[in-house]
Parts: structure tokens; sequence; C-alpha cells
């Protein structure tokens, strides 16, 4: 039903995977190899996305818009999957879910205000609040079976005098899915400590079973200090349409934010991207369904191959298209393994990228066709073994 082996030469379309490669990695876009490290997926929209778009293509002026009700009634019913109920007030639009962790940094913390995060993170989550002129506080992470978990008195020292947790719900890089204990603990401790909890949750619809989300916000009270970041975009490869919303039942928060937006000219999302997540959230399930099949194919595949080499440990995401290996046993080092990798023609993350906690692994996106992902792992391979 859903062509999703179908090849598509990326490079003409001025796409950040291909044309940033010679900045960040010193590879040209016109040699042979296969970008496997920013988060997009090569895959084809949602046909019913793309019938939405044309559609309203068909009507030849794209003057100023507003977000209609049927777009925030598109959003409403997606959450409630997870037993969350939005109410439409609570709704804020952004041009993406790091501007809005940007804007809600800005003006919901101040300069100075230590912000803690759990390492490995996405690095965003530390360059956001350092441009900001905020103390970024580490609290790595531990390892547990194969997946990442929760060292809870290393997390409430680290919150006793910070102002904002920024937490990564579902876990990006390692693609932990954090059940409703470790969701209930951490409201507990921002709550004692009195300190903003910041959820982005945009990896929250690429679970795979029998993982659950459990949204921050479906657990807390009205009067609760919590700030929820959510897209289409992760889900649907949406990425450049510029579009997230935050969700916050705070009065005096939701407040801040309303008006920053004002002050700041945010007047909501364009023609396009509103015709796409409605269309998205509307329609866009039996795509995503067929999505996750094919993606998790394709982690069980990497794993098992990968495993084959001494050393190498494959973490097969509980959520999201991100595999997270682990090189630590290997007797070689990042460096010379990210050299290899390069020099085999397959480019992805360093784990240190995400930290130093993430030393010893790489990140690896596997949302491209299957035969990408067979050349890619084949490579991998034999920059292991060469």
């Amino acid at each position: 039903m859903f062509d999703f082996d179908q090849l598509y030469d990326r490079r003409p379309t001025s796409t950040f995977k291909w044309d940033a490669m010679p900045d960040l990695f010193n590879v040209s876009p016109d040699e042979d190899v296969i970008p496997m490290w920013v988060a997009d997926m090569d895959f084809a929209i949602a046909p019913v996305i793309q019938d939405a778009w044309n559609a309203r293509m068909q009507h030849p002026i794209y003057g100023y818009s507003r977000a209609p009700q049927s777009l925030y009634d598109a959003i409403i019913a997606w959450q409630k999957r997870y037993n969350w109920t939005i109410a439409q007030e609570d709704l804020q639009f952004h041009q993406g879910v790091v501007p809005a962790l940007a804007l809600v940094i800005q003006e919901l913390t101040n300069e100075g205000d230590e912000i803690v995060i759990s390492t490995p993170a996405y690095y965003p989550f530390k360059d956001v609040p350092t441009r900001l002129n905020r103390h970024v506080v580490e609290c790595p992470l531990v390892i547990n079976d194969g997946f990442f978990s929760y060292d809870f008195d290393a997390l409430e020292m680290a919150l006793q005098n910070a102002s904002a947790y920024i937490f990564c719900h579902p876990h990006n890089p390692g693609g932990t899915v954090w059940d409703q204990t470790v969701v209930e603990t951490i409201i507990a401790l921002c709550k004692k400590h009195d300190v903003l909890l910041i959820s982005d949750e945009i990896h929250a619809d690429l679970l795979f079973a029998p993982h659950e989300h459990v949204p921050v916000m479906s657990l807390t009270a009205k009067e609760d200090r919590v700030v929820s970041l959510i897209a289409p975009t992760k889900t649907f490869n949406l990425a450049g349409i510029q579009f997230a919303m935050s969700v916050t039942t705070n009065d005096t928060l939701k407040q801040a934010l309303t008006d920053a937006a004002a002050r700041l000219a945010q007047f909501g999302p364009h023609v396009f991207a509103m015709t796409a997540t409605e269309a998205a959230y509307t329609h866009g399930e039996p795509w995503l369904q067929a999505l996750l099949a094919y993606i998790e194919k394709s982690a069980d595949y990497m794993k098992t191959e990968l495993e084959q080499i001494d050393g190498v440990r494959v973490w097969k995401p509980q959520a999201s298209y991100l595999v997270w290996m682990d090189v630590r046993d290997c007797a070689l080092t990042d460096v010379e393994l990210m050299k290899r990798f390069k020099e085999a023609g397959v480019i992805i993350y360093p784990g240190t990228k995400f930290g130093q906690t993430g030393e010893g692994f790489f990140r690896i996106n596997i949302a491209s066709p299957f035969s990408v992902i067979e050349e890619a792992t084949k490579r991998m391979k034999a920059a292991f073994t060469k």
C-alpha cells in the first residue's frame, strides 16, 4: 500500500542531510556516501498529506491565514490516544520544537539560571540554554540492560538549585520509552523543588509495541509548572514545515508565552503547515503503522548484522528510528571508528555529539529504504574489520 522501498535522490532539494555534510563532516555530497546522521527520513510523506497539499494548491491565493477549528480538533483528537485531553486554549503554535524550547527558556527562566538535562541528550538541550546565558547542569543517565534509566538520587541533587529541567520523552538518542513510574517520579521531583518541567515529546508517536507513551501532562494538575512540546514533524517526516506546539495548563506560564509570542510577532503556522498537520492527524494512521513495521524490520536487521562484530551491541529503539550503537568493548577508539565509517562511505553521529556520556556510542538514523540499510550495514561491518 505504501512504498518505503522507493529510492529518492534528495540532493536537488536543498536538503540539510546532504548539503551540510561539507561543513560538518568535510564530505562532498557528490561522493559515494550514505548520510545517516540528521534525524529525518528518506521516505515520501503520507499520500494523504500530499493530496491535501495538492487540493489546497488548487486555490491560487496564499494570503494571511488563521488556524481553523478543524486543525485544533485534529490535534486534540490525535493526543487522546495517550489518554491526554488537551483544551484548545492551552495550545500555542511555534516554528518547531527547538524554537519553542528557546522561547520557553527565554521567557520562563532568567539569565544565569541552572537548567538541568539528562545526558546523553539531544544537543540543542544544551546549546539553546547556553546561548541564552543559562548554566546547563548535566546529570548523566545510567545504563540498565541495554537502555538508559535514571539515577533519581543524582537527579534530585541536580534539581535543588535549578530553574528548569528538560525531559526528553521518549529519549533521543537512546530510544528509551519512559514508563509511568519514571514520569511520575520526575513530575514529583520537579514539583518538590519548584522546577519548571519542559517535556519534549516529539518522538512519542514513533512507538514500537508493546511500549506505551505516557504524556507528562496526562499526570499533572492545572497549576503545575509544566510545558509540553509536541509536533507532527518527526512522525510524518515534515521537518521542513517548521511547525510545533507547546501545551500548558498553568495560567501564569500560558500568559507569559502568549505575551512573548505577541511581542515577537509570532502569528501562527503557515498555510501548508496547517494543511499537512490536519491531514496527518486525521488520516495518517495507516501510513504511520506501515512505517513503524518497516523501520522495525530495519532495526532488527541492523542489530543482527552488526552484533556479529566482536564488542558491538546495538540498542533496538523502543521508540523512533534512531539506533544507538554501543562500541565501548571494541578495540578501536571513537575517533578511529568515525574515520573508518567515513572512509567506508557512511556518515553517522558519534555519541559525543550528545555529551561526553555518549563516548563509546554512535547514533544511526535507519529511516531509509531497506536496500540502503543493507548497503550501509555492509559498509559499517567492513569498517570494523578492515
